[in-house]
């Protein structure tokens, strides 16, 4: 193996993560069972980004985090369901992405009520992305600029830093 510092650097911090969430996941995990929402939904993002179980296979990590997640959301975590929504864009179940990102909104998390304006804005091109979500995988989504008013809106309401932008835009664009 050549000498590279930076290399050798990085899979040293890798490691170092990983062990230390390895020392705190019977925590985690054990706040996840007494059906904790913020760790079910910790835990299904350490499973959907591998951290947790990496000898399992992708599908079995997907399934572990879809469960966490559908638990925290069904106690009313936004952060679950816009996770849960995520999850469904990765894994192509788009019908159930809208499904949660809508739940997620509807829950008052700001970054899908900004994901919500994108989906039905005309001005918003399909080629963008928006939270995360690739716009170009929703077509089934009907363009509607008071529907997306109104969730910008909301966002704005709620903080959402590219809802202010975007409105902000919108002044000036009139």
């Amino acid at each position: 193996i050549p000498k590279d510092e930076l290399q050798g650097l990085k899979y040293f911090l890798k490691a170092e993560e990983y062990e230390i969430i390895n020392q705190q996941l019977s925590a985690i995990k054990k706040e996840a069972n007494n059906g904790n929402s913020k760790y079910q939904c910790f835990l299904g993002e350490l499973y959907l980004g591998g951290n947790v179980e990496p000898q399992k296979s992708y599908e079995e990590r997907i399934k572990k985090a879809e469960g966490l997640f559908l638990q925290a959301a069904k106690q009313g975590d936004s952060e679950a369901a816009f996770s849960l929504a995520y999850l469904y864009q990765r894994i192509h179940l788009y019908n159930d992405s809208y499904t949660w990102i809508q739940k997620a909104a509807d829950m008052e998390n700001s970054t899908a009520m900004f994901v919500m304006y994108a989906l039905y804005s005309p001005s918003v091109s399909k080629n963008c992305r928006a939270g995360g979500f690739a716009l170009f995988n929703y077509t089934m989504i009907p363009k509607d600029d008071s529907i997306a008013i109104k969730w910008l809106q909301k966002g704005f309401v709620k903080g959402d830093l590219w809802a202010k932008r975007e409105t902000a835009i919108r002044y000036i664009i009139g």
